[in-house]
């Protein structure tokens, strides 16, 4: 028997948005040092936010069931569970830092989120982009040939079916 329906590519996506997200943040936060909007004292604080952001990040993704697999789903109901996830994980790592260390400015705050988040929706739509692509092509999917029939294969192959995605 052939099958021809799991993804490659799901399970790198929780590490790609926290990877994403962190970016953003650090990317926000050197530009703002760059342009002296604020202190650059605050630098070992600004990467451990984004180090916190991406550890909730991941942690509160897969609580939330943000990555649960599906093919169908409309985009603005994933980039709202995206967003909301990212949300929480912000909110959690501001809390965090403001509580074991000094943390940064309100506005670094504000600024390094914003621009966080602004980068992991672009990029997540980029992505979900290239993947319709890619499904257009018949990629993104594993090939499984089963050799033999017994109960466990005939379960595999039910398991397989039910969950097409």
């Amino acid at each position: 028997m052939l099958y021809n329906n799991i993804h490659i590519l799901a399970p790198y996506l929780p590490i790609v948005d926290a990877i994403t997200l962190a970016g953003g943040i650090l990317l926000a936060w050197f530009t703002g040092f760059q342009s002296h909007a604020w202190d650059g004292s605050q630098r070992s604080a600004a990467v451990l936010f984004a180090a916190l952001v991406a550890l909730a990040f991941v942690i509160l993704g897969g609580a939330l069931r943000v990555y649960r697999p599906r093919r169908i789903e409309p985009a603005s109901k994933e980039l709202r569970a995206l967003f909301g996830a990212s949300l929480c994980a912000v909110g959690l790592a501001c809390f965090v830092l403001e509580i074991f260390s000094m943390g940064l400015s309100g506005l670094a705050y504000l600024v390094c989120t914003a621009t966080g988040l602004v980068v992991l929706l672009a990029i997540r739509i980029i992505i979900r982009s290239w993947l319709r692509a890619l499904r257009l092509r018949g990629r993104d999917n594993r090939t499984w040939l089963l050799v033999g029939l017994n109960r466990r294969s005939a379960r595999l192959v039910d398991h397989i079916l039910t969950h097409p995605h």
